[in-house]
């Protein structure tokens, strides 16, 4: 114990003394230069080298180990080759060898504490308070639920008990070196890191994803803060990056992190407020609730770090964040489920997502956001680029959800951009797709789908800049995110800038190489340049990642047209055939093989039955450069005011 503080003594000696004088030694009997206690020492202690309270929290975390397992981290018989265990590359044991009851987020904590780099540790006692303070209440929260449940007070395993103990002790020690508060720097930009689950169940990954989701969501409804989207935050889950840098890479002042755990039906926040560019914490606080209270208790979040951060509430943001409900757990879990499906967009995990929220409806029909997530779910299962179901038969689907969500919430962002986004592909209702996509940006400033469609909907409206900087809006909320990154890459497609096209696709292909839909355009934009190799070996890609979905063969049907592979175009048709029969397949796929055929009529024939399917890719049939083929031809010009395209 004598030992804490020798940073500070140091420093203060180093202004009063020879600096040329042998350092004083407390190196049990041995004479030296060194200062401390060797079992307690750090490794820049050992090797003489100057101190700071980085040391201290060294040495605490050798007692805090020592308190949990009941042996050091670093032992030895003699001093030398405690020395030596304390500079070597070897970890200690982990505390879970001692006992398997040792909670992980514990062995986390000590972990970091005694690091051998001091960059790598934490760098104030009040980081290191913080994190005890959360874990000390986690545990008790636990505990009482377990009393709660029956379980008998001498029941708990006495290695916990050892946990709790040091947690609690050590909370006590570290409170006193606690830095004065300091009001926290104005700042409009953070990120909420993946809350890290600490559920005892690993099945409750989805709820944390789903936590954390719904604080972003929460949060991006405050117009004067910008929050980074879902997409791009959760590429750190488990990752083990500095928060300055990924500050940096997601371009924010603050960032937000925490832990989330659920046990039966409580669940507990513990959050805390990072400065960015010094890894300062400001701010840090835990918040418990019923999880049918759980909408209430992320607004409570958001006004907290809205206030922390110095941030003015308008007075319908305040009526906003104030005007949640109960929500029966059920529902609540299953809407977690299907929006985590929605944003995974394949056909597979699309499906999925209409199951979990019809499932969430039924077990709550007053719950606006699951009725504002089916209409985003059946929006997607109508567009062609999954292929799932015919239009006539999602959108209107999508629409009457959408309606039911503001009947129940008319403030729902998600349901008026879900109402534009089938005003749009299905009823071509223009003037209906831009009212709805407004007030849903009005609402939430930063929910990134609704600037992506409404970037669509510039584009068919021939406003092209406008649709640029729609896109570009979008993408400083989501930086990382996959189909913003794609969707730039298709602005550049449909603008004939395919040298950036490619380059923006490549990029997006480094993000996940797995995105079916970055294959797709970055296949559109070789095709363009007269490189098909190169778009028949991306067509191909998507369409082998797809398990050979209709609409992305025909996207390699196009390509073998155009090449001059005729015959395996042809037989590309010839197969779409085929699978019509037994499943929807998108007419407009099967013209635009023909486009490559340079056959107008057929093109045209099927153009007629992609319009009569109410296609929604058809909206971009003045941008698309595989449409040029048919520009001068009157059967073009009366599609276009069909669709009253101007």
């Amino acid at each position: 114990v004598l030992d804490f503080g020798l940073a500070k003594l140091t420093a203060h000696e180093a202004a009063t003394i020879d600096t040329e004088a042998p350092t004083k030694t407390l190196f049990k009997t041995d004479p030296g230069t060194v200062v401390g206690t060797v079992v307690y020492m750090s490794p820049e202690q050992a090797r003489g080298m100057p101190v700071d309270a980085r040391t201290d929290i060294f040495s605490f975390g050798v007692v805090l180990y020592e308190m949990v397992a009941g042996c050091l981290p670093f032992a030895g018989s003699t001093s030398s080759e405690v020395l030596a265990s304390i500079l070597s590359e070897k970890e200690p044991q982990p505390l879970a060898r001692y006992s398997r009851e040792v909670p992980a987020e514990l062995e986390r904590i000590v972990s970091k504490a005694l690091r051998r780099e001091r960059e790598q540790r934490y760098q104030t006692t009040k980081d290191l308070l913080l994190d005890l303070q959360s874990l000390k209440q986690q545990l008790e929260f636990q505990a009482e639920l377990e009393r709660s449940a029956g379980v008998e007070p001498g029941g708990e395993p006495p290695v916990r008990a050892n946990g709790g103990r040091a947690v609690a002790s050590s909370r006590q020690s570290a409170v006193q070196d606690r830095a004065p508060a300091t009001s926290a720097p104005e700042i409009r930009s953070l990120a909420v890191l993946p809350l890290e689950n600490l559920s005892a169940n690993p099945e409750d990954e989805y709820f944390a994803d789903g936590m954390t989701d719904a604080l972003i969501t929460t949060l991006a409804q405050i117009g004067a803060l910008r929050v980074i989207s879902r997409t791009s935050v959760m590429r750190y889950k488990g990752a083990r990056k500095a928060l300055p840098e990924i500050a940096r890479e997601l371009k924010v002042e603050a960032v937000i992190e925490g832990t989330v755990v659920r046990s039966g039906s409580r669940v507990r926040i513990a959050a805390q407020l990072i400065e960015a560019a010094t890894d300062t914490h400001l701010w840090g606080r835990n918040y418990e609730s019923d999880v049918r209270d759980v909408l209430a208790l992320q607004s409570d979040v958001a006004r907290t770090i809205a206030h922390e951060i110095q941030i003015q509430l308008t007075p319908q943001e305040k009526a906003r964040l104030a005007g949640t409900r109960p929500v029966d757990p059920e529902a609540y879990e299953a809407f977690l489920k299907g929006r985590h499906h929605w944003y995974r967009r394949s056909p597979d995990a699309l499906k999925k997502a209409l199951e979990y929220l019809q499932q969430a409806i039924a077990k709550d029909p007053t719950f606006a956001m699951a009725y504002a997530g089916l209409a985003d779910a059946y929006n997607s299962l109508g567009w062609d680029i999954f292929g799932i179901l015919p239009p006539e038969e999602s959108f209107p689907k999508a629409k009457d959800a959408a309606k039911k969500a503001l009947e129940l919430d008319p403030n729902c962002a998600e349901a008026h951009a879900a109402l534009g986004n089938a005003a749009m592909c299905y009823d071509w209702d223009w003037v209906t797709a831009e009212t709805e996509f407004r007030r849903a940006i009005e609402l939430k400033p930063q929910y990134g789908p609704v600037h992506i469609w409404y970037s669509h909907f510039l584009r068919a409206m021939g406003q092209n800049e406008e649709s640029f900087e729609e896109a570009r809006r979008a993408l400083e909320c989501d930086p990382l995110g996959l189909v913003l990154n794609m969707h730039m890459g298709w602005h550049y497609v449909y603008s004939r800038e395919y040298q950036q096209a490619i380059e923006q696709l490549l990029k997006t292909l480094e993000l996940d190489p797995g995105f079916i839909m970055t294959h797709v355009f970055l296949g559109e934009a070789y095709e363009q340049m007269g490189m098909f190799a190169q778009a028949i070996a991306e067509f191909e890609k998507a369409v082998n990642l797809s398990e050979r979905e209709p609409i992305y063969l025909a996207g390699l049907g196009h390509a073998f047209a155009v090449s001059g592979r005729r015959d395996e175009a042809l037989q590309t048709i010839q197969e779409l055939n085929q699978l019509s029969t037994r499943r929807y397949v998108s007419a407009r796929g099967v013209a635009e093989i023909y486009m490559g055929l340079g056959d107008k009529e057929q093109a045209f024939a099927w153009l007629d039955k992609a319009f009569q399917q109410r296609n929604g890719w058809l909206l971009h049939l003045k941008e698309n450069p595989r449409y040029d083929i048919l520009r001068t031809d009157p059967r073009y010009r009366d599609l276009v005011r069909r669709m009253n395209l101007g």
